[in-house]
């Protein structure tokens, strides 16, 4: 059980990666008002995994019984895909959450590593959206 493990993590380093890398590249793109707007929609997301029960699998429809993780992080990524600038920005955001919560407690070095890094802008954007909403406060 143990290598099988360690198998279904390394496919699911090289899917996220891969996803991840092409995410990042969005998240470097984005002009100061739209990233705003992203920041925005990390945060409900967030707010909404963080009270499911098992946030790992926050948006799925799909979780084999095997799997530490469900379909929500794929189906985010292929939105991210679209053409629409509205479903890019929630999927990316969904994937963030997603992401997130599935690689906190991962069981090899190189899958907390990429959670390090998309916990970093996933947080970043997070306190991004709560420095807005006290500048709007103050004003």
């Amino acid at each position: 059980m143990k290598y099988l493990t360690q198998m279904l993590a390394y496919t699911r380093l090289l899917v996220l990666s891969r996803q991840w890398k092409s995410i990042r590249e969005w998240l470097f793109s984005l002009p100061p008002q739209q990233e705003a707007r992203l920041a925005a929609l990390v945060h409900a997301q967030a707010s909404i995994a963080e009270k499911h029960p098992a946030p790992q699998f926050f948006g799925s429809d799909q979780v084999a019984s095997y799997s530490p993780w469900g379909d929500a992080a794929d189906k985010a990524y292929e939105l991210s895909r679209a053409g629409d600038a509205r479903e890019q920005m929630e999927a990316v955001a969904l994937w963030l959450a997603v992401v997130y919560y599935e690689t906190r407690r991962a069981p090899i070095e190189a899958l907390r590593s990429l959670h390090r890094e998309a916990a970093h802008d996933f947080e970043r954007l997070r306190d991004l959206h709560d420095h807005l909403l006290a500048i709007r406060r103050v004003a």
